[in-house]
């Protein structure tokens, strides 16, 4: 249920704490329901599972959902749109009132997973009834890229002005096609990501989902600002340090200081890290030893514990060296005669 001056309410509605209590009303439904007036519920001969009860509250029937039109895509100069009425805006805007004025909205995004979230966050949080919002992609015209040359196309040698013409007609025909099925998918693009958000909500509002080719986007999104006077600009965040988006001069802190209206950089929420770390029981554990035996000790267990194969190695070495000098038996024998 939406109230006015408040936004959609995306999660499922709560159950009311009485509907537990409530009285069942007779079930008036034929024999071969699964449920039984005023018993408990049947079992599902197949399944053996119980069946649920249906809800009698007034209301419990799921609100028909509102039409959504999409347009055709319109190509314009260098430009793309597609427009999506969710409802009826303009129906709203009048039962609200002579003082209810529409808001516009204009969102940046360039396809990535942080534009994504800037439109969810506007969708779902900053919409309200009646309003319009311009999703914007701005996409670099590749003017670096090297088109046929003439000659390549007509052949070396005498080159007529009217081989010239004509080549340099197909390659910007060429060239404005390409760049003309670019802006229809990344227009196409947005409407999609627009249509699975406005299907979870009930919001009266028209987006216009375009895609603009230009020389340098972040001028064009300045100009765009000043021309639609935007109630607020939203922009996705790249989720840098301050330095860093100074030093690559990100979109979002080109808008921050030059945009005329306000401007929303909206950052993705941390992810829980998914680092394992280990327990405090499961970490090697040394027996306690008094003073005088850590004094003599020649080696370290931190030693062992990072190099176990060259402590096993320097162990070895030591029991050969230790079995060789312990004398035999032999020896043993003729150092006591001596001795006597």
């Amino acid at each position: 249920m939406i109230y006015p001056g408040e936004g959609p309410n995306l999660l499922p509605p709560s159950e009311p704490m009485t509907s537990p209590f409530t009285r069942p009303t007779p079930n008036t439904t034929d024999s071969s329901s699964t449920l039984t007036p005023n018993g408990p519920p049947r079992a599902n001969p197949r399944t053996g599972a119980l069946a649920r009860r249906k809800s009698t509250r007034p209301g419990s029937s799921a609100l028909p959902r509102l039409e959504l039109h999409t347009s055709r895509p319109v190509f314009e100069k260098n430009r793309c749109t597609v427009t999506l009425t969710h409802g009826d805006p303009d129906r709203a805007i009048e039962e609200a009132g002579p003082k209810k004025r529409r808001r516009r909205y204009l969102v940046a995004s360039d396809l990535s997973d942080e534009s994504l979230y800037a439109i969810q966050w506007a969708i779902g949080t900053v919409l309200r009834e009646g309003d319009e919002c311009f999703i914007v992609s701005v996409m670099e015209t590749d003017t670096k890229r090297e088109s046929p040359s003439p000659s390549s196309l007509c052949g070396f040698g005498n080159l007529t002005p009217l081989c010239l013409a004509v080549d340099t007609d197909d390659v910007s025909k060429q060239a404005k096609i390409t760049n003309q099925r670019e802006r229809q998918a990344a227009a196409l693009a947005l409407a999609r990501q627009t249509t699975a958000l406005l299907e979870r909500t009930r919001l009266n509002v028209r987006i216009y989902c375009q895609a603009i080719h230009a020389k340098v986007p972040r001028h064009m999104l300045i100009d765009m600002i000043d021309y639609l006077e935007p109630t607020l600009v939203l922009v996705g965040s790249r989720g840098l340090t301050k330095l860093k988006g100074m030093l690559l001069g990100s979109t979002s802190n080109y808008l921050v200081q030059k945009s005329s209206s306000p401007v929303m950089v909206t950052r993705r929420p941390l992810r829980v890290s998914r680092t394992v770390h280990r327990k405090v029981s499961s970490l090697d554990r040394v027996a306690r030893v008094t003073l005088a035996e850590a004094a003599i000790e020649k080696e370290s267990h931190a030693q062992a514990v990072d190099d176990p194969e060259e402590h096993q190695e320097g162990s070895e070495i030591k029991a050969e060296v230790k079995e060789l000098q312990m004398p035999k038996d032999g020896e043993v024998l003729s150092r006591t005669q001596t001795r006597e």
